[in-house]
């Protein structure tokens, strides 16, 4: 018996970068290559690297057939947590209270407040050239720029940005 968890069942993946706090619709799944499962259910628990693994999820899947794939679909709420790149999803197949298969997944948590805050650069960006929508990018990502022009002393700057649509000749090439 394997159980397993699955984006879709057209797809068949798990999620491998998962953001916390967040809810994920999936399906949790029994491959059953043994004898009819009476009483079968899923559960679904993460190991953070604490002394305990954190409870997700209960799926109740019912009745198994012998050679059948049964899924249903849940949604996967995670609490917020801090990043973790060694997590693991962890599930166990029942049938009843007796444990009759096992499977995991290693995931990476993401901190999605921690993924909101601004970048912390740690210098200014020149950019050589006016592009309006990475201008857009850089500010909505709080990323410290300047736009070079006659007055700049590009020797301040470790750091330099082309963006992609630059026409040729817009900038001064030879002051670079």
């Amino acid at each position: 018996v394997m159980p397993g968890l699955r984006n879709d069942a057209r797809a068949k993946l798990m999620y491998r970068q998962l953001l916390a706090p967040s809810e994920t619709e999936l399906e949790a799944f029994v491959a059953n290559g043994g004898e009819k499962i009476a009483d079968c259910r899923v559960r679904v628990e993460l190991d953070n690297g604490g002394a305990e693994k954190l409870h997700l999820a209960d799926v109740v899947l019912g009745t198994v057939e012998p050679n059948q794939i049964k899924a249903v679909n849940f949604r996967l709420q995670l609490p917020s947590l801090p990043d973790n790149p060694d997590a693991e999803i962890c599930v166990t197949a029942f049938d009843g209270k007796r444990e009759i298969g096992r499977n995991g997944y290693q995931i990476t948590l993401h901190n999605f407040d921690a993924i909101r805050k601004p970048l912390q650069n740690a210098e200014q960006v020149l950019l050589i050239a006016p592009s309006e929508t990475l201008q857009t990018i850089l500010r909505e990502l709080k990323v410290e720029f300047k736009l070079l022009d006659t007055e700049t002393n590009i020797n301040q700057f470790t750091c330099a940005i082309l963006p992609w649509n630059t026409v040729p000749g817009s900038y001064d090439g030879a002051a670079l």
